[in-house]
């Protein structure tokens, strides 16, 4: 079992936001295109405790998609980009999905019954990478 990262370590930190909205100068349509996976930061203190390689991690990625809807917002709808990777924190999870073996403490009171992603390693703060092995 890898050592868990100290809440200091967390707090002391200097992270991006988590996505990014894009608008463009008008919004003519009411569509908001969203790339929730292809986001490809991970916080160095992560990847220096990887039991992984980091290789494992970006196959989880949709890579590009970003790109794809990149002119979103200069055709006048929005854009929602992941900025971090989802082998870090997948943005298309209900903030409740957590794994409780994740946490010394237990689950915050925020978490709810464990579901099937949860179950499988895959929950909001994946526990698993591409090949099934602990991150």
């Amino acid at each position: 079992m890898q050592p868990a990262i100290e809440p200091d370590v967390l707090a002391s930190s200097t992270l991006p936001d988590a996505y990014s909205l894009e608008r463009g100068a008008s919004l003519r349509a009411p569509v908001i295109f969203a790339s929730p996976h292809s986001g490809t930061l991970y916080p160095e203190h992560m990847v220096n405790m990887l039991s992984v390689p980091l290789s494992d991690l970006q196959r989880t990625e949709d890579a590009f998609i970003d790109e794809l809807y990149q002119s979103a917002p200069e055709l006048g709808a929005m854009l929602l980009s992941a900025t971090f990777a989802r082998g870090f924190v997948d943005l298309n999870r209900d903030a409740r999905e957590l794994d409780a073996s994740m946490f010394h403490d237990g689950l915050p009171r925020v978490a709810g019954m464990p579901s099937a992603r949860v179950k499988a390693g895959l929950g909001c703060l994946p526990r698993v990478g591409a090949c099934g092995r602990d991150i």
